[in-house]
């Protein structure tokens, strides 16, 4: 089962970070989290940080982690910092359903 999270803020900082991190902890019955980004400006270091940190923790309980929909200002920070060769970045939901079995 695909649970889609939307960040609605336009920065992912530090602040926005913690708050994320508190929403899925409490998450229960999926097997794949894709993260919606389609409203993220601007993402910082600890922004990245915090979606390294969350794809270790999900793949330790046997779950997939999504990237979905980042603008383009947030795909260019993902390419120049190396984060598109880590975690796995898509376009739109149905290229999740589709890869099911990627991991």
């Amino acid at each position: 089962m695909i649970k889609e999270l939307v960040i609605d803020q336009d920065r992912f900082t530090a602040s926005s970070s913690s708050e994320l991190l508190s929403t899925i902890e409490k998450l229960t019955d999926f097997d794949i989290l894709a993260l919606n980004m389609k409203n993220v400006q601007l993402i910082d270091s600890s922004g990245v940080a915090t979606l390294l940190i969350l794809r270790r923790k999900l793949e330790f309980k046997g779950k997939r982690f999504v990237i979905l929909s980042p603008t383009p200002n947030v795909k260019r920070v993902f390419m120049i910092m190396g984060i598109n060769k880590v975690l796995e970045i898509v376009d739109n939901l149905s290229e999740v359903s589709d890869n099911r079995e990627k991991k």
